[in-house]
This record gives C-alpha cells, structure tokens and sequence, in this order.
C-alpha cells in the first residue's frame, strides 16, 4: 500500500514539473508573405471614359412628293450633293397639262371678273339717275362678287398645279453624301415613295449616357478624344455640344451628346468608338490601387516587419487607383499582396526587393 501511494506521488510530482517548466510557452507564427508599394506622390488626369455609336448630324430619306415615272435619275450612291440639287425628275406631262388648263381657266375668270365689274358700274349709273331699280342693282352686285370670288379660285388652281409640277422634281433637303440609292428610271412612284438616303457626314456626333457624378465636371465646349474601337490609329477632338438637364431611362443617366466637327473620313455612322474626357489634373497626391482599400477606408502598412491596420480617407476615383486624402505620406509602406491573411501585429516576409 505504501509502495503504490509513493508511485502515484512520483508521478504527480513528474507532471507538475512538466506543467511549469512549459508554463507560458507558444510556439511562433511564420511570417506572411506579402507584397508592398512604397508610397510617393503622383501626378494623375481624372478622366470620365464611355463608350457610344457614331451618327451623322443629320441623316434624310428623300422621298417623291408627286406620283409619276421616273424619267431620269440624277445621281449615285457615294456622290456628294448640295441642298435643292435635284436628284430625280419625273414624267411632267400630265402636270403642264394642268398648268395650261390652269393658266385658260385663270384668264376665263379674269375676264368675267372684268364683264361682272363693267356691268355693276354701269348699273350705278342708271340707279342714280333713277333708270333702275334695287333688285336690278342688287342681281348685278351678286354677280360680281361671284365673279370676284371664281376669279381667286382660278388664281388657286393654277398655284397648285403649279405646285404639282414642281414636285415632279425631287431635290435634296440638305448638303451631304447620298448613302443609299432606292429610285430606278422607268419606276413608278406614289407620293411619298423613298427614292434616296441622303448623310451629312460634315459633322458626327455621339451621343452617351453618364451618372451624375460623371456629369457634374463636365461642361459645354469641353475637349473630348474620340477613338475608334477596332482601329487606335483613328483619333479625332471631339467637343460637348448639350449635357441633359434631366436624368432618363432606368438608368437615371444624363445624356451627352459629343460633336465631331472634323471627322476622320474613315469614322462612319453606326461605329463604336471610345470617349475619353480629361476633367481634371491631379498634382502631387498619394494613391493607391482600390483593390488594397479594405472595409472601405483603411489599408494594412508595414513598419518594422509588422502588419497594421490603418485609418485613411479616400478621395476620387482615378481609373483603377483611388486618391488618398489623408492617413499615408510618402515612404509608407503599403500591402499590396496578401492583406486577406493579416492580422494585426502579425510578422511579414516580402520577396526580395518588395
């Protein structure tokens, strides 16, 4: 009995020192690895990007204002026309037909207009000196304001058949270039047939929708570069000509509308191109990538080997990098590279040079 309490005190004995000589020992963390930027100051153009379709100032379909045969055709498609350049003329006879008999109804009532006039004043005469009477006076002034009045129906037909004899020939409404080509010689047309597609190209424009905050910096007449976005080799200066007063569609986007006054001959309407505004220059200020913002305004820094959490305040948006208005100065140290497995206080390692 007293052998087996001295082994269970010998035992307990073993433990206890076990216990203290470990007390207080835990093994160390490795380093993380991670990767840094140190901090200096930039100099950086705040630039609102879109994307948007290239369209022609203005953009026409020509269509024939009076039926008829097509008897000659005036242009084709690729050629540059001037505003009331006629591009098609009609078959007139049937107009100038109506011109004649227009012009022969319009002396017919000039003539009666005449007799019915020559004929009231003579009734005049007789009415003062008592030779008729206020019946006769009065069929005789009906007959002339009759008369009168055929006569500015005469005057108006032959306006409109005037008219309709010079629809038999189709102008351009604007200077541009014809962009398609719809009418034949020989074909018959109903009013309102279209015959050509007529493009100003003199001037393009783009018309883009922006939030905003794009919006807000932005003003009429500002420069814009324009380019293409299957060929960088084509570049132009655009400038704002209207900014929307009022935010539309679900997007609640303010529509731009960009004019290309000097377009390059290879830029046509319906192609994508890339709008690039320069609304500010920074100078001098501290940025960092926005992927190393974390939990919105604070960054991990490295001092002597040790991760640390830092409060900062972010400014604007430059691209990809966001402007840091204070809490980082120059020579900072900043995690770039592996923050999500930091913890406060923990032990970094960098790649050599890093």
């Amino acid at each position: 009995m007293v052998r087996v309490l001295i082994y269970f005190l010998t035992i307990a004995g073993m433990a206890s020192c076990n216990k203290v000589e470990g007390k207080g020992e835990k093994p160390e963390s490795p380093p993380v690895p991670v990767e840094t930027q140190v901090i200096s100051l930039e100099d950086a153009d705040v630039v609102v990007r879109a994307t948007g379709t290239v369209e022609a100032r203005s953009d026409v379909t020509v269509v024939a204002e009076a039926p008829g045969k097509i008897e000659k055709v005036l242009f084709e498609m690729g050629d540059e026309v001037e505003e009331g350049q006629i591009l098609i003329k009609l078959d007139r006879k049937l107009q100038r037909l109506a011109v004649r008999q227009a012009s022969a109804q319009l002396e017919q009532a000039k003539a009666a207009s005449e007799l019915a006039e020559l004929q009231k004043q003579r009734m005049d005469q007789l009415l003062a000196q008592g030779s008729a009477s206020k019946a006769e006076i009065d069929k005789v002034s009906m007959e002339a304001k009759s008369a009168s009045a055929m006569l500015t129906m005469a005057k108006v037909a032959l306006e409109q058949a005037q008219h309709a004899l010079g629809t038999t020939t189709v102008t351009s409404p604007i200077p541009g270039k014809v962009t398609l080509k719809l009418a034949t010689r020989g074909q018959m047309l109903a009013p309102g047939s279209p015959v050509a597609q007529v493009t100003d190209l003199s001037t393009l424009k783009v018309t883009v929708g922006l939030t905003e905050k794009e919006v807000a910096d932005l003003v009429e007449g500002q420069s814009v570069e324009v380019t293409s976005a299957v060929n960088e080799e084509i570049v132009v200066t655009g400038r704002i000509a209207a900014i929307g007063m009022k935010a539309v569609g679900p997007t609640r986007a303010f529509p731009v509308e960009v004019w290309i006054d000097d377009p390059d001959p290879r830029l046509h309407p319906g192609m994508t191109v890339d709008l690039r505004i320069t609304v500010a220059r920074l100078e001098g200020v501290v940025m960092v990538h926005v992927n190393d913002v974390f939990e919105e305004s604070r960054v991990w820094v490295v001092e002597d080997g040790v991760a640390l959490r830092r409060d900062v305040v972010p400014g604007r948006r430059v691209d990809e990098k966001v402007v840091i208005e204070s809490g980082l100065a120059p020579g900072d140290l900043v995690v770039t590279k592996g923050g999500e497995m930091l913890r406060e206080g923990a032990r970094v390692s960098q790649p050599p040079g890093g």
